[in-house]
């Protein structure tokens, strides 16, 4: 298998288009994104190419500067059914297909 990494989000990186990786499959992917929009699209978007056992995790998720997001992890969750949702003490998420 092949690791990349994909920072759509970072300038000095190269913005990698959805259609350049939507035939692979994902084993751990990392949103840190912010706000909901970019949150709900992302999750859309790995959530069906996570490999079974697959973690996402959501950086800013239940952070009070980033409600957007919060809320769009929990619309998320409530249309999906993931193996695991956990939310970490000090923020953030984890969700395992």
């Amino acid at each position: 298998a092949t690791r990349q990494t994909l920072m759509p989000s970072a300038p000095s990186k190269r913005q990698i288009p959805a259609d350049d990786v939507a035939d692979r499959a994902f084993a751990f992917v990392h949103i840190d994104v912010d706000l909901h929009q970019p949150t709900m699209d992302s999750l859309e978007f790995f959530f069906e190419r996570l490999s079974r056992g697959g973690v996402i995790v959501v950086d800013d998720y239940g952070h009070t500067s980033f409600e957007g997001c919060t809320r769009a992890v929990r619309e998320f969750i409530g249309k999906h059914d993931p193996a695991l949702f956990y939310e970490t003490p000090m923020g953030g998420a984890f969700i395992v297909k």
